[in-house]
């Protein structure tokens, strides 16, 4: 966990995945509710098995989106 101080400035942080190509250097930024936004990849979900009331086995791949 990283805290900034009262002028809003803080240590160092990596920051995963990288910051795009064309971000300005030394601009603000607001790091908040950190996420994944995804995709799911077309024809790649597996629906699993059901037995009774539960489902397993169930299977998708996903890419992860900038949108």
């Amino acid at each position: 966990e990283i805290t900034a101080d009262g002028a809003g400035l803080s240590p160092y942080v990596e920051v995963t995945p990288h910051i795009r190509t064309g971000a300005s250097v030394g601009a603000a930024v607001t790091l908040s509710k950190p996420s994944c936004k995804v995709i799911i990849v077309p024809g790649s979900t597996e629906p699993g098995a059901t037995r009774r009331i539960n489902t397993g086995g169930i299977s998708l791949k996903f890419l992860q989106t900038l949108r």
